[in-house]
C-alpha cells in the first residue's frame, strides 16, 4: 500500500504494520473462492495473484492473496470481516480489523500483497482460511479519500447482545 498503513483489532490496539513491497499489477488468478466472498460492486475485493517470478524462491510459493482496489477513487481505509451469504443478503457476522493508509491512501488498480501478514504468503493464507469458521472472509468497509463510505450492498450487520458486566460477590460479614 501506499505510505503508512495502521490496523485496529476489535480489541481496539492500534499499530503501525510494515509497508508491503509494491507490485507489477498483473490479471487477477481465477481460484475457488470458497472461504472469501467478494460482494459484486465492491470497490477493494481479495484477489489472488501471482507473485513476481523474481521473489517465488524466496515465499515457496507461486501466488499470494491480497487486496485490489478496483474503484476509480482512492482508498484511505478499509474493514474486513466475516459474512454469511442467506437468501441473497449478505449478514455481517463480525468485523476482524481495519487498516487507514496514509499519505493518500491506495490509487485505483493498487494491489497490496498479503492480508494479515505482510511477507509471508503462506502464513497469511493460513490464517485468512481459518478467520471466519463459519463464514467467509470480507472487505465489508471502504473509505475513500474524499470521505464517502461504501459498504456491503444490502448487508445486515450482526447485533451482539450486550452483556451485563461481571459483579463481584458481596462479602459475607
Amino acid at each position: 500500500m501506499c505510505g503508512a498503513v495502521f490496523a485496529q483489532s476489535p480489541g481496539g490496539t492500534t499499530a503501525a504494520v510494515p509497508k508491503a513491497p509494491d507490485v507489477a499489477t498483473p490479471a487477477a488468478k481465477a481460484a475457488p473462492a470458497d472461504f472469501w466472498f467478494n460482494a459484486p460492486a465492491a470497490p477493494m475485493t481479495i484477489e489472488r495473484r501471482e507473485i513476481p517470478q523474481a521473489q517465488q524462491a524466496g515465499f515457496g510459493m507461486k501466488s499470494w492473496l491480497g487486496l485490489a482496489n478496483r474503484s476509480s477513487q482512492r482508498v484511505v481505509r478499509y474493514d474486513v470481516g466475516c459474512v454469511v451469504e442467506d437468501q441473497g443478503r449478505v449478514k455481517v457476522m463480525s468485523t476482524l480489523f481495519w487498516v487507514a493508509i496514509s499519505e493518500g491512501g491506495a490509487a485505483p488498480g493498487h494491489f497490496s500483497p498479503g492480508i494479515f501478514r505482510h511477507g509471508d504468503p503462506g502464513q497469511d493464507e493460513q490464517d485468512a482460511t481459518h478467520a471466519c469458521r463459519g463464514g467467509r472472509l470480507s472487505v465489508v468497509l471502504v473509505g475513500f479519500g474524499d470521505g464517502s463510505i461504501w459498504s456491503v450492498k444490502g448487508a445486515q450487520w450482526a447485533q451482539r447482545p450486550v452483556e451485563a458486566p461481571q459483579m463481584a460477590p458481596e462479602p459475607n460479614n
